[in-house]
């Protein structure tokens, strides 16, 4: 299964900690490793597996703000 969107932040469950997954109008919950700390706020993809998820991180989109 592939996730993408924005690494949006920490949620502690009760089944342990996961990352909200953000992208546009929907979200993914994948388990949480600490190394994603560093990337909140950055925009990823992976490719989940038995064995966990393989990450591809890049830099959030910036650019000026249309109000």
């Amino acid at each position: 299964m592939r996730v993408e969107g924005m690494i949006a932040r920490r949620v502690d469950l009760e089944s342990g900690p996961h990352v909200l997954v953000d992208r546009s109008r929907d979200f993914t919950l994948v388990p949480w490793r600490d190394d994603l700390e560093r990337h909140i706020g950055k925009t990823a993809s992976g490719h989940m597996r038995a064995d966990g998820i393989r990450w591809q991180l890049r830099r959030a989109r910036s650019g000026p703000v249309v109000s």
